[in-house]
C-alpha cells in the first residue's frame, strides 16, 4: 500500500506525482506560485496568499531533528512569514483595515522582535481610527525588545509612537516622512507608500537591524493602478 504513494531508494524516500493524492506542501508551493505569477492582480494574490497562509499549520515534522530537514523547515517557515508580511501590505492598500490587524497579529505571534511589524500594526491601528491600541503595539513591542534582547526600540519605533502622541494631544504631527500618522483622504497610493517608508523603516539601519525589521530590506517599487481599478501594493522588502 505504501509503495503505491512513496518512491523509496537507498537514499532517497518521496512522493509518487501518478497516484492521486493531496500534499499539503506541494499545495503551499502551488499558492505561492500563483501569488508571485506575472501580472496577476491584487485580488488574485491576496487570495492565493490566504490560501498558503492557512496551509502552513506549524513547523515542518516538528520533533524530526535529522539535519536534511532543518534547511527545508526553516524556509517554510521564512515564507510563511513573508506571505504574512505581503499579504498584510495588500489588505492596507485595500482598506482591509480589521484583516490587516489580523494578519499582523499572527506575524507578531511568530516573530514578536520584528519592529517593522509592529510600526505597521501602529499605523493601521490609526487608520483605523484607534489610537489606544495603537499605543498598546508600541508599550508590546518595548517590554517584548527589553525581556528578549535588553535593548530600547529603534528610533524609527520611537518615533512613530512621539508622533501618535503628539497628535492626540492635539499638536502639529510631524511630516509624513517621519510620522505614522495618515492624512485623510490622500488615496491608497500615497497611503500604503507613508505606511511602507514611515513605519515599516525600511532605511539601513545599524546593528540588529535584520533581526528585529524582519530581515533584508530593499527598494519600494512606485504602487501600481491594475485592473478592476485594484491598486497593486508596492513591495516593501
Amino acid at each position: 500500500m505504501v509503495d503505491r504513494f512513496l518512491e523509496v531508494t537507498t537514499q532517497t524516500i518521496s512522493w509518487r506525482s501518478d497516484p492521486p493524492s493531496w500534499i499539503d506542501v506541494a499545495a503551499f508551493d502551488a499558492a505561492q506560485a500563483a501569488a508571485n505569477a506575472p501580472g496577476v492582480t491584487s485580488l488574485l494574490e491576496m487570495d492565493a496568499l490566504r490560501t498558503a497562509i492557512d496551509l502552513y499549520r506549524g513547523d515542518l515534522l516538528d520533533g524530526c531533528y535529522d539535519e536534511w530537514v532543518v534547511t527545508v523547515r526553516e524556509g517554510f517557515r521564512d515564507r510563511y512569514l513573508a506571505h504574512l508580511q505581503r499579504l498584510s501590505e495588500i489588505l492596507v492598500v485595500d482598506g482591509r483595515s480589521a484583516e490587516a490587524i489580523r494578519v499582523c497579529r499572527e506575524l507578531l505571534r511568530n516573530d514578536p522582535l520584528r519592529e517593522d511589524t509592529s510600526r505597521l500594526l501602529m499605523g493601521v491601528h490609526v487608520v483605523a481610527g484607534d489610537r489606544a491600541s495603537a499605543v498598546r503595539v508600541f508599550h508590546e513591542c518595548t517590554s517584548t525588545l527589553r525581556r528578549e534582547l535588553a535593548v530600547a526600540p529603534a528610533a524609527e519605533t520611537v518615533a512613530a509612537h512621539t508622533a501618535l502622541m503628539r497628535d492626540a494631544a492635539g499638536e502639529a504631527a510631524d511630516p509624513p516622512s517621519t510620522s505614522i500618522l495618515v492624512a485623510p483622504l490622500i488615496g491608497p497610493e500615497r497611503e500604503l507608500e507613508q505606511i511602507c517608508r514611515a513605519l515599516a523603516g525600511r532605511g539601513a539601519r545599524p546593528g540588529a537591524a535584520g533581526a528585529r525589521d524582519g530581515g533584508a530590506r530593499g527598494r519600494q517599487d512606485p504602487p501600481r493602478r491594475g485592473p478592476h481599478g485594484v491598486v497593486r501594493a508596492p513591495r516593501c522588502a
